[in-house]
């Protein structure tokens, strides 16, 4: 076994992976390894679950579990144990992948240690004949694929094949079991309708990084983990762009095209594919697609077990993007009217994100001149950046201290359209939609 990558000091006994298996259990078809690491809480093992007819697809070895384990090592400060072989390739690119790692999550919440991995380096034949690309029926997802099938004919091996569609990702334990069944069945009609096919995969992978954000950290190591697994039929595995490279230097994603290639092996090459497109320009290109307005999914949060619940800012955000497009109307999984006072109202948690995708359609919709929908764009980016602002900090602790002796914001609106005739809320409004300018 050959130790790879630079490390800090370790924080305990090794993390060390071992006895991948693949075994039969019918209808599918089980690869696991067993995690060994004192001290810390994590499955026993790792596992992802595909249809058994897909056997013959897997590659032997670890490269699979590799991306996962070295995000979990790093978290926890352990050397890791690589019992199975890696492909050389990847192990020679995971002193670059920690470094990056490090970097983005040095004034993060859980910061990530370049670690020392000891494993057996194996030259991986390049013998897949296809290509396959994760699919989750989102705007991402139908970009890649829509433009893939416009660019390439049937026979070119750049052609994607497979849609991958993964439980444990966006849909997991929490959520209604018929809330993944339904994204199966859709993606299975997508992929009929164009004629490829569908490779469902269940994975227990957010079980093992919990405590890291699976957005913001974690993701593509997850999505990186799957795509390697089936290294006897993909020879490219692509991966839909979530951001667009124009808005990349904000903040580091656990998808990123400084990231994804560097999880390709001899035999399986990683693309991360998109980022060159805006994510409003990417919905107005889907909008020209029946299939893909009969089954868009972007929704996150799932309120109610819903498949989109129109409620959330993911939601409505598209909505919005897709009424700019002309094509709201046409939208089988959305409401066909947006409305403003949900998005004036619409809640950002400082630091989710969102706000720069947001100003994107705020762009659009002044180039469209839909004053209707600046107004309650600007309304809603002024009223969260007020929030957090020292005069909105303030403007609370007031409402707040007020509430407490008995006068509620009805009454303040009350007393301020009697003696100011309303000039105090037409003030902080003002001040609130400056801000989301």
């Amino acid at each position: 076994m050959t130790p790879s990558g630079p490390s800090d000091a370790e924080g305990g006994p090794p993390l060390v992976v071992r006895e991948v298996q693949l075994r039969e259990e019918p209808p599918d078809l089980v690869a696991a390894c067993r995690l060994e690491g004192a001290g810390l809480d994590l499955p026993a093992t790792y596992w992802l679950r595909c249809p058994a007819a897909y056997g013959s697809a897997v590659l032997a070895g670890g490269d699979a579990f590799l991306p996962v384990a070295l995000l979990v090592a790093m978290r926890y400060r352990r050397r890791l144990v690589f019992e199975p072989s890696v492909s050389a390739a990847l192990l020679a690119a995971t002193p670059r992948i920690m470094a990056l790692y490090r970097d983005w999550s040095a004034a993060g919440p859980v910061p990530l240690h370049p670690v020392e991995i000891t494993a057996t380096p194996a030259v991986r034949p390049r013998c897949g004949t296809a290509s396959g690309a994760f699919f989750s029926c989102g705007v991402d997802s139908f970009y890649s694929l829509l433009r893939n099938v416009a660019r390439y004919p049937e026979t070119d091996a750049r052609a994607i094949r497979y849609l991958v569609v993964v439980h444990g990702f966006d849909i997991w334990g929490h959520h209604p079991p018929a809330l993944f069944e339904t994204t199966r069945a859709n993606t299975a009609a997508v992929a009929h309708a164009l004629g490829r096919a569908i490779l469902p995969v269940a994975t227990n992978v957010r079980e093992l990084v919990s405590g890291l954000d699976w957005g913001a950290v974690a993701h593509g190591a997850g999505l990186a983990s799957v795509g390697l697994l089936f290294g006897q039929l993909f020879h490219t595995i692509y991966v839909p762009a979530t951001t667009a490279l124009a808005r990349l230097y904000i903040k580091p994603l656990g998808s990123h095209p400084a990231l994804d290639p560097l999880w390709s092996t001899e035999a399986v090459e990683v693309v991360h594919d998109g980022a060159e497109t805006r994510r409003i320009e990417k919905v107005r290109a889907i909008a020209a697609s029946t299939l893909a307005l009969q089954y868009l999914r972007v929704c996150w949060e799932n309120r109610g077990g819903a498949y989109n619940c129109a409620q959330c800012g993911k939601c409505m955000r598209t909505m919005v993007d897709l009424e700019l497009a002309g094509a709201l109307k046409r939208a089988e999984t959305f409401p066909h009217a947006v409305d403003l006072h949900a998005i004036e109202w619409l809640y950002r948690p400082p630091g989710r994100g969102g706000r720069e995708a947001w100003l994107d359609t705020l762009s659009e919709a002044r180039r469209l001149d839909r004053q209707d929908l600046v107004e309650a764009i600007e309304l809603m980016l002024g009223r969260n950046a007020w929030a957090v602002s020292r005069m909105g900090r303030l403007e609370g602790a007031a409402r707040r201290a007020l509430a407490r002796v008995g006068v509620t914001s009805t009454a303040l609106k009350t007393l301020d359209r009697r003696l100011l005739l309303g000039a105090g809320t037409r003030i902080v409004r003002n001040l609130q939609r400056r801000r989301g300018r």
